[in-house]
């Protein structure tokens, strides 16, 4: 006679777990902001107009930008956070910490025109400011981040 075998298997999903697949998702999606306009600059003099640069050629170097260390590790910070959140699915400590690189890939983003100072000097005149690809990043992994704080809070 053969032998019954009764495996238990959750028939339901946690809010947590749910959480935590679409904060990893939303994570990797935000890395597509890399195309946009990481910066703008306004230039005072020669009446040009405004220009914008692209935010993967400041963190990468491309253009009149160098390699920018700071933005480099806040991409890898940023894929870091969605795959330590994709694996961990709503496990309670470890979802505070990926809630806390989240932060900390954020508020690196926003700091986008100190870490490319030296493409900043390059072109000389006008003054720099955030693009809008700077400025949706920085946002969407601060709010990614406390969205992995509340799923931490509500996983088990």
């Amino acid at each position: 006679m053969a032998k019954q075998y009764n495996f238990k298997v959750k028939k339901q999903m946690s809010i947590g777990s749910i959480m935590s697949f679409f904060i990893a998702g939303a994570g990797l999606l935000t890395l597509f902001f890399l195309a946009g306009s990481g910066l703008m600059f306004n230039y005072t003099e020669g009446g040009r107009a405004a220009s914008s640069h692209s935010l993967g050629a400041m963190i990468w170097g491309g253009g009149l930008f160098p390699l920018s260390a700071g933005l480099v590790v806040a991409f890898f910070l940023t894929m870091g956070a969605s795959l330590v959140e994709l694996a961990v699915s709503g496990f309670r400590f470890v979802g505070f910490l990926s809630g806390l690189i989240f932060i900390a890939a954020g508020a690196l983003y926003l700091c986008a025109i100190p870490f490319c100072k030296a493409g900043i000097d390059l072109i000389g005149v006008g003054s720099p400011s955030l693009g809008w690809a700077s400025y949706a990043i920085g946002i969407s992994n601060i709010v990614l981040g406390v969205l992995c704080f509340v799923s931490a809070v509500k996983g088990e």
